[in-house]
């Protein structure tokens, strides 16, 4: 049997344990055939598993997951790879990202156009693009 690993909100994972464990004959754990094993990921154990590189100057191990929501979805955002971009999805809500990242006061273009399309923004929506940088001579 495959061991997989989840980090799903508690409804979501009492919905599904509720509908492994019953049996068809409505009794629990009888007659059901399924047996799975979830480990359930908190947000400081995702914050574990981001590349190093993205949070160089700062002790991953003293960072919060809900205080520190804005540095680190905008410095995932910027410097993370996929497999960071999917652990930030799955810490934090599609709303919550999209409310940060439209904040945000520097993203670079390719950041904007990435998250751009991931998330249905346009461009002139996020605020670092709304007011460009003048340049100097």
């Amino acid at each position: 049997m495959s061991y997989h690993r989840y980090a799903v909100r508690g409804r979501i994972l009492k919905n599904l344990f509720m509908r492994l464990a019953w049996g068809k004959d409505g009794n629990p754990f009888q007659g059901s055939g399924y047996c799975i094993k979830i480990d359930v990921m908190t947000g400081n154990e995702i914050l574990l598993e981001l590349s190093p590189f993205i949070f160089w100057d700062v002790n991953i191990e003293k960072l919060d997951v809900k205080k520190n929501k804005d540095l680190i979805i905008k410095r995932i955002a910027v410097y993370g790879r996929d497999n960071d971009v999917k652990l930030m999805f799955k810490m934090y809500k599609k709303n919550e990202i999209k409310k940060i990242l439209k904040n945000a006061d520097c993203l670079n273009m390719s950041t904007v156009s990435y998250f751009g399309l991931i998330l249905n923004i346009r461009e002139k929506d996020f605020k670092c693009c709304k007011k460009k940088q003048p340049h100097l001579i």
